[in-house]
């Protein structure tokens, strides 16, 4: 997992048990299909957080009001949050792939 401050790839310890929601919904797909599921719901929570609305309009050119900067600033925490979790739960995946491609063909 790549360290918030740094960049920089760093060990983390992830525990997967039936508190976290979306290791129990993708636990028992195929590695593909918990990939796609990963995706739309990072894509999913994308489209309705107000701070990734906003930061994809000033993106496109849009000028943002006060308003909208404080509506930002508002969502940005569960925006991070969220996206930390569904990013946490991406970089496993590839991690169990990889490890899986190794095993299986070297």
């Amino acid at each position: 997992v790549a360290n918030k401050a740094t960049g920089q790839p760093e060990r983390q310890e992830i525990i997967l048990d039936d508190t976290d929601p979306v290791w129990l919904e993708i636990r028992h797909l195929h590695i593909a299909e918990a990939s796609e599921r990963l995706h739309d719901k990072m894509t999913n929570f994308a489209s309705k957080n107000k701070a990734a609305q906003l930061s994809q309009a000033s993106r496109d050119g849009a000028e943002l009001s006060t308003r909208d900067l404080q509506k930002m600033v508002q969502a940005l925490p569960q925006y991070t949050e969220q996206m930390q979790k569904l990013s946490l739960h991406v970089e496993v995946g590839i991690y169990t792939y990889n490890s899986t491609y190794m095993l299986l063909f070297f």
